[in-house]
């Protein structure tokens, strides 16, 4: 991204996607844009995590190219209503966190649509636990 490309973002700020700890010029605009739409969605603040970007242990490949964040609202949202909203706005990859607090999102944009997931975690300090989401029941 280039500070010229948040002329048309809306509903963040370069700061906040530093405060991330990326660097701008490592995180795609069209990721920021499809973010950007979902925020005016949902029509609530959304928080990007640290280390949700580009930086921090990922093995989603799409953050470390730049396609890929972790958020979390505070607003009460039901899980399937943010995956349909995600989906509309472009995003193909949505996986949901629940850290036994609160629930967080990983959203990235992908040519191709990946099965949603779930990491959970019974208790601070645990390691996450992966399962993936099966939405259509065609698919085995």
């Amino acid at each position: 991204m280039t500070k010229k490309d948040f002329e048309s973002i809306h509903h963040f700020t370069q700061k906040e996607i530093e405060a991330t700890g990326a660097k701008i010029k490592d995180v795609k605009f069209e990721l920021i844009k499809a973010l950007d739409n979902l925020r005016g969605t949902l029509g609530v603040r959304m928080f990007l995590q640290k280390n949700g970007l580009t930086t921090g242990d990922h093995s989603s490949p799409e953050h470390a190219a730049g396609l890929a964040v972790d958020w979390y609202v505070t607003t009460d949202f039901h899980p399937m209503m943010i995956m349909a909203m995600a989906v509309n706005v472009g995003f193909k990859i949505i996986g949901i966190y629940w850290n036994g607090k609160m629930l967080s999102y990983h959203t990235a944009l992908s040519p191709y649509y990946k099965k949603p997931w779930l990491g959970r975690k019974d208790k601070p300090g645990d390691p996450w636990k992966y399962e993936t989401v099966n939405l259509d029941p065609r698919i085995k």
